[in-house]
């Protein structure tokens, strides 16, 4: 309802309480401009929450502003963006990968296991595509030795094999 008042100028409220309006919105921009700034400067994550903790050290009454007095109150928003940090909200992982039964990152090898997988998303999706196939490839060169009767080989063996 607020914003329709305001985007036509009429407005439903009495006269004499204009002015008390206009007080609270200096208030609420002067508590929020000091937090923003004292957070700025601190080199502290600006947002909503931490501003409304941090407003209450600057305000006489100790109330503070409430966070969503931020984005309600225009030019204290603006000055907000220009120093808001926000999160990057991390991707969703598959139910593959977060299956703790077949993730060997909960045994011995995890260490090794985050590190042959942090290698494997630096790749590209055709160098994954060759490297799978070339996994293919072994497996069944693999299984053809075992049907076949070839007993195991010497490292310099298995290489040459693939």
């Amino acid at each position: 309802m607020r914003e329709v008042t305001q985007l036509f100028g009429v407005s439903n409220s009495p006269h004499w309480l204009e002015e008390d309006y206009l007080a609270k919105k200096k208030r609420t921009f002067q508590l929020g401009k000091e937090a923003i700034d004292d957070l700025h400067k601190n080199g502290e994550r600006v947002s909503y929450r931490k501003i409304e903790s941090r407003s209450k050290a600057f305000d006489p009454e100790r109330k503070g502003i409430h966070a969503n007095s931020v984005k309600a109150n225009g030019e204290l928003y603006q000055y907000y963006l220009a120093f808001a940090s926000f999160k990057k909200v991390p991707k969703a992982t598959s139910a593959r990968t977060s299956n703790p039964v077949s993730n060997p990152a909960n045994g011995r090898e995890g260490q090794q296991w985050n590190e042959i997988r942090e290698r494997y998303l630096r790749l590209s999706k055709t160098e994954l595509v060759d490297r799978l196939m070339e996994a293919e490839l072994y497996h069944t060169n693999q299984k053809r030795s075992e049907e076949h009767g070839v007993g195991k080989r010497t490292r310099a063996e298995r290489i040459e094999w693939v």
